[in-house]
């Protein structure tokens, strides 16, 4: 989670973040796969602003 909330660029996360493209790419996919994987906490994650516990 905290390697997404810095790689992602989001405008409703609590803490701005610039990612090169790049990394955001492979960020997304990431992202992706976790949600499927752990829908409850992606979840979570998004209500907290993207910020990991």
């Amino acid at each position: 989670m905290n390697f997404l909330s810095l790689r992602v660029k989001r405008e409703d996360s609590t803490f701005p973040s610039f990612p090169q493209r790049e990394i955001e790419m492979v960020a997304e996919k990431m992202e992706r796969l976790w949600a499927e994987l752990m829908p409850l906490t992606h979840e979570a994650f998004e209500a907290n602003g993207r910020v990991c516990p």
